[in-house]
């Protein structure tokens, strides 16, 4: 037989009536009915855990860049003042960079103990339950990473821009 299952119930319905009248037959339904029925409680949960995690994604996103954008306002005279003796904007920034992902690369280091600690804990109260896995944080530190970096990179953008007399003048007014 060719075609949908989903066609093929109310002939299945009647062939099962036609052998025993007395027999009820109800919820008939196709295997990848079923298969969906089964699948969306699942798929429901895994969906939710993706939009969480993409949410506190961005959250980490715009809490890098405001952290890292403040702190390079506030060390702008030091910039202007290393700009001045010499050094370059693209080595100024590479030294941001690294010095953020030195204090990023801590906490991933922390996070990823606690997330351990954590999964263990979780594995004793919830049968099934897995704890943290060398993939999963291998990926969330990297990917973490990778968006400081950006991060980094873009707020720092305005360095090479810098006005180096006029940051000294206004260091020379206060």
């Amino acid at each position: 037989m060719r075609g949908a299952a989903a066609d093929r119930i109310a002939a299945v319905r009647d062939a099962a009536q036609s052998v025993d009248p007395k027999i009820p037959v109800f919820n008939v339904k196709t295997m990848e009915e079923r298969m969906d029925t089964a699948l969306a409680q699942p798929r429901f949960y895994t969906l939710t855990v993706l939009f969480f995690g993409g949410l506190g994604l961005v959250l980490a996103v715009i809490g890098v860049y405001g952290v890292v954008s403040y702190s390079v306002l506030q060390r702008t005279r030091e910039m202007g003042i290393r700009l001045a003796l010499g050094t370059t904007p693209a080595r100024l920034r590479r030294g941001l960079l690294q010095h953020t992902l030195l204090i990023v690369g801590v906490g991933a280091a922390a996070g990823v103990a606690g997330a351990i600690t954590l999964g263990r804990f979780l594995q004793a109260l919830v049968s099934g339950a897995e704890g943290a896995t060398v993939q999963g944080s291998t990926v969330a530190v990297a990917v973490t990473a990778l968006v400081s970096a950006a991060a980094v990179w873009s707020a720092t953008r305005p360095v090479a821009r810098l006005d180096i007399s006029g940051v000294l003048r206004a260091e020379a007014a206060e």
